[in-house]
């Protein structure tokens, strides 16, 4: 995770104590292949630290779970 997401990232997400979690499927072009999907999501609670990293990271996605 932290090649692909970045030192930077992985240290803010773990300095907070939030919650990882990998959905790992797999490849969605050729069935059989060896390569596979994952989906990083971070469960994070509203605060004043999550909108911080929604603004310091623009490429992440923001998914709200009601």
């Amino acid at each position: 995770m932290r090649r692909e997401l970045g030192e930077d990232m992985f240290k803010t997400v773990e300095s907070n104590g939030w919650k990882w979690t990998l959905l790992r499927s797999e490849s969605q072009s050729m069935p059989g292949d060896m390569y596979c999907r994952c989906d990083i999501y971070i469960d994070a609670p509203n605060s004043k630290e999550t909108t911080m990293f929604v603004l310091k990271y623009p490429n992440v996605k923001l998914i709200k779970v009601y």
